[in-house]
């Protein structure tokens, strides 16, 4: 089976399959009608069940009896697979045509597995209802799924790798309501975990900015501009320019997702720059008592240079944050593009509609309207105001012509200034800023080798405070691990918090899961980590804030360094939950065999590991079919799990040359085995995870490494930072880049539009102070710097070179004029 999926990838949904007094149902309900139905949703990669009862033919043997005919568990189990067949044995031709053989011997009841007969060493055969009980019964319980306290069974939805979380989740949600149809009135299907739910409410915020950014700015252009007309031709450029972009997104294969919608709204702004000013031009030329037409052309003549200019700064500025390399440059392609298409498209608005439109709408002489108004009061009332602000600018711009020294001098000292809020940490760096997605994560661990039934007693308790958290919507409880026999994962479960919409609830998620750990501490049964689910670009799950790995070759100096470097994380200030994957050896009782003396006896490793397998945790024996059900088989020690060491020394092996017992081919004693062994570049590593709370991410590592970089590390081991941190540097390391290839190219588009070397540097000095303008703002609003934070560093580029284009140009212009 070829799955294709990410294997970092979390469930895309995670739903909840419940019904009263019919525990021993559930499962299969979960697997042969929600799972069949929900696997062939297109986009759907895989689809697991956590929980329930699986139904299995247990074939318990009764160690004295089988022992006293002298047979084996092996040859239990290889009688088995032997009689249970159904399988094609060629082909026969005849006369009147050809005809497949198959060989019929599969079970057909229960009654005939009893009946099914073992020869034995002495000759006779033993029917196996002489040496077991044959049930159908149910497999061990090594996973517990729960829903707000009561049983259910899990089942988690994955996504193709390259399928959208939205497209998925809208798929697999609509067939749900076919799937509930098929289900027992009494069945209760819930969707417990929905990562397209934060994505839509995402989307649908952004598109609600879209819309407010457009009415915002026409009421702002109506007041500047007072008039309705320009304003209603500006505001007609708005949509014509966002439908040619939408037109240009589907041609390159974009979809409306967060960054494409994101490059939307942050356009908008860009899409009516290019309309006004060749409009306030025409309305310049209108004044020197040209006619409509006569100015729409002159007009938008004279600041064609300008408009294109001012154009492609913004196109040149946005085209290197859509091709960034790393992961970064994934994410803001489609927000790049998108931008640039829109500011192409205002151009070609601004010169073909806004001209033909205010050729049309504008009035040569219009009589003033003596009618008065409630509204055309307050109207009079904003004029004196717009002159007094005109007045304010026109004596700081002499001042500042009349005192040049000072005002370069206080630029470039605030410039500096501002840049020194960076290392004062009066801003932060951080790699994505925190998004409240609702949802908390709260791990328990129990001591190693703790049985599952003791873990989900512990949880039970936890869940009872839990549920009484007034914010918590419902939640959902996972205990264990997967079945094989492997105790891995019985101590440990985890409780999956929902809570109530933001505008629900008065806490913020942080706050609950603050609340959380603090009574976390009071618990004594085991270890509790708390989490909060935060999103990333694309609004998949963002994983943990800090990850350290910490690699090297001696197993026992490697625990003991990652245990100091998780100290060091765990005692730095801003640190949650920090822990390390490394957890104790799962006791173990240890076969060690003796290869001479297995030779001897005619026996190989296998056969003892088969024969061990089948004693304590059951050897599979194929499958039993009900109709088109497939049941397993397995073959076991009656009592298996109650076994001690001498018990296993006595155990029966068979093989060429007899049957002895284990004891004679191997010695048995107890040890202790990894729970699981993880290599990063073909070393043994241990992972140091952590969260960062109430303190920039950047910040909170520049501390731990400088701790680090003092441990004695011994020779071969290294410590690399992963995670989040790794990937804010990687991006801001790629924003910079796209920032002075930015700057580069805006300068190299003004050389080649004022043909000089020296005029562009005049537009070029002004950025500093737009960065100014974008630390203080960050100090005074308490904002960190992050990858989005940098992009609006980035914009400033154009959106300074718009205003210091449009002056010099204009500036020309005057200085041309006056000319004799």
């Amino acid at each position: 089976m070829v799955i294709k999926r990410d294997i970092n990838d979390s469930p895309v949904m995670t739903l909840s399959l419940g019904r009263p007094g019919a525990r021993n149902e559930t499962y299969d309900m979960a697997n042969d009608i929600v799972k069949e139905r929900l696997q062939r949703v297109k986009g759907v990669s895989e689809i697991s069940i956590i929980g329930g009862m699986q139904r299995e033919i247990q074939i318990e043997v009764d160690k004295s009896k089988m022992e006293g005919y002298g047979l084996t568990l092996n040859q239990v189990v290889s009688r088995l697979d032997a009689e249970n067949l159904n399988e094609p044995t060629g082909r026969l031709d005849r006369p009147e045509g050809e005809y497949n053989v198959r060989v019929l011997g599969q079970f057909q009841s229960i009654q005939e597995i009893k009946q099914i007969q073992i020869p034995s060493p002495s000759g006779y055969a033993v029917p196996l209802e002489a040496i077991a009980s044959v049930n159908d019964s149910f497999k061990e319980v090594r996973q517990v799924s729960r829903i707000n306290g009561k049983e259910a069974v899990g089942i988690q939805i994955y996504k193709q790798s390259d399928a959208s979380v939205t497209e998925v989740g809208d798929a697999v949600k609509e067939k749900l309501e076919e799937v509930k149809k098929e289900l027992p009135t009494d069945c209760e299907l819930l969707i417990t975990n929905d990562s397209s739910d934060f994505v839509h409410r995402s989307l649908k915020g952004t598109w609600m900015n879209i819309l407010e950014g457009i009415i915002t700015t026409g009421l702002v252009l109506f007041i500047f501009l007072r008039q309705w007309r320009s304003t209603a031709i500006v505001m007609l450029a708005i949509p014509t320019s966002l439908l040619a972009t939408v037109m240009m997104m589907y041609f390159a294969g974009f979809t409306f997702n967060m960054m494409s919608l994101m490059g939307l709204a942050l356009c908008i702004g860009i899409l009516v720059d290019d309309s006004i000013v060749v409009l306030e031009n025409i309305h310049r030329h209108m004044k020197m008592g040209k006619t409509p037409w006569q100015a729409a052309i002159d007009g938008r003549k004279e600041i064609g240079m300008a408009a294109i200019a001012i154009t492609l700064s913004d196109v040149v500025v946005f085209m290197p944050v859509a091709f960034m390399g790393g992961m970064v440059g994934q994410f803001f392609r489609q927000f790049g593009l998108t931008v640039v298409f829109a500011t192409l498209f205002s151009l070609f608005v601004s010169f073909t509609l806004a001209p033909m439109m205010a050729s049309r709408l504008y009035r040569q002489s219009e009589k003033e309207d003596t009618r008065q108004s409630i509204a055309r009061a307050i109207w009079q009332k904003t004029i004196p105001l717009g002159e007094k602000a005109k007045d304010l600018y026109h004596r700081m711009l002499m001042w500042s012509l009349s005192n040049r020294k000072k005002v370069l001098v206080g630029s470039l000292a605030a410039f500096v200034l501002s840049l020194t809020s960076i290392p004062l940490g009066l801003v932060g760096m951080e790699f994505m800023p925190r998004s409240d997605q609702g949802q908390i994560n709260v791990t328990l661990e129990m001591p190693v080798g703790t049985p599952i039934g003791e873990t989900s007693a512990a949880l039970k308790q936890m869940e009872k405070h839990l549920s009484e958290i007034p914010e918590v919507q419902y939640y959902q409880t996972t205990i264990g691990s997967g079945g094989g026999g492997s105790s891995n994962g019985a101590n440990s479960g985890i409780i999956q918090l929902k809570l109530f919409p933001k505008d629900q609830r008065e806490k913020s998620v942080w706050q609950v899961a603050d609340g959380i750990r603090q009574w976390s501490t009071t618990f004594k049964q085991g270890k509790i980590r708390v989490s909060e689910s935060e999103s990333m670009v694309g609004g998949g799950p963002g994983g943990s804030a800090v990850r350290i790995v910490v690699s090297g070759k001696d197993h026992d100096k490697l625990v003991a360094l990652s245990e100091q470097v998780r100290d060091i994380v765990a005692r730095t200030p801003g640190a949650n939950s920090a822990n390390t994957d490394w957890t104790l050896g799962q006791p173990e009782v240890q076969i060690k065999v003796d290869h001479m003396r297995t030779a001897h006896y005619g026996l190989s490793v296998n056969d003892v590991s088969r024969t061990l397998r089948a004693a304590v945790n059951g050897e599979s024996a194929g499958v039993y079919r009900e109709g088109d059900k497939e049941i397993d088989m397995l073959v076991k020690l009656a009592g298996a799990n109650k076994q001690d060491i001498n018990d296993l020394q006595n155990l029966m092996v068979s093989g060429s040359g007899g049957a002895v017992s284990l004891g004679q081919v191997a010695s048995v004693g107890l040890g202790s085995g990894p729970t699981d062994i993880r290599r990063e570049n073909k070393q043994r590593s241990v992972t140091v995870t952590a969260n960062v709370r109430s303190r920039p991410l950047g910040d909170f590592m520049a501390d731990v490494k400088k701790e680090i970089s003092k441990l004695d590390l011994p020779a071969g081991f290294t410590v690399n930072y992963t995670g989040q941190a790794r990937s804010m540097n990687e991006s801001f390391t790629e924003l910079r880049s796209a920032l002075l290839l930015s700057v580069i190219l805006v300068y190299m588009v003004l050389v080649m539009l004022y043909e000089s070397f020296t005029t562009p540097l005049i537009r070029m000095l002004s950025l500093p102070l737009g960065i100014v303008g974008a630390l203080v703002a960050l100090v005074w609003s308490g904002n960190n710097l992050n990858i989005f934070t940098f992009i609006g560093i980035i914009m400033l580029d154009g959106l300074v070179a718009k205003n210091g284009t449009l002056l010099i140009d204009y500036t020309h212009t005057l200085m041309a004029q006056a000319d004799p």
